[in-house]
């Protein structure tokens, strides 16, 4: 069973709302690019992907016996799929909760509110970023 199989599993769900997953590797990032996005469009991934650091690497190596995936790879693969990273499990958990039960914005609109001009230009240059 691989990470693949689950998202075309939940996919087809009517219960499921929101994937999460947790991954030390991918055993076929190939088919994770085709599969991550055609789901996504109807249901948020949220991720966190261990192995961030070289020691992290050799752990999550030594611990599935998987190759682990060099970390800038997997940023742009989850980039290009659509899936939202997360950096700790509280995180990924976080992420989760939010998306279950807040509804998804209508269009393309981003509100600001900050107590300072620098974060808000840098929420600005990413928003235009992605748009």
């Amino acid at each position: 069973m691989s990470s693949n199989d689950l998202l075309c599993y939940w996919a087809e769900d009517p219960r499921t709302r929101v994937i999460v997953l947790y991954l030390e590797s991918f055993g076929n990032p190939r088919r994770f690019g085709r599969v991550a996005p055609e789901v996504g469009r109807d249901k948020p991934i949220v991720a966190v992907k261990s192995g961030r650091s070289t020691a992290g690497t050799r752990a999550a190596s030594s611990h599935s016996a998987a190759l682990a995936s060099r970390d800038v790879a997997v940023d742009a693969l989850f980039e290009q799929a659509g899936v939202i990273r997360t950096n700790t499990l509280e995180e990924l958990f976080d992420v989760a909760a939010l998306l279950s039960t807040q509804p998804l914005p209508a269009g393309p609109r981003v509100g600001v509110v900050t107590n300072a001009g620098g974060p808000g230009i840098l929420l600005a240059d990413a928003c235009e970023r992605t748009a």
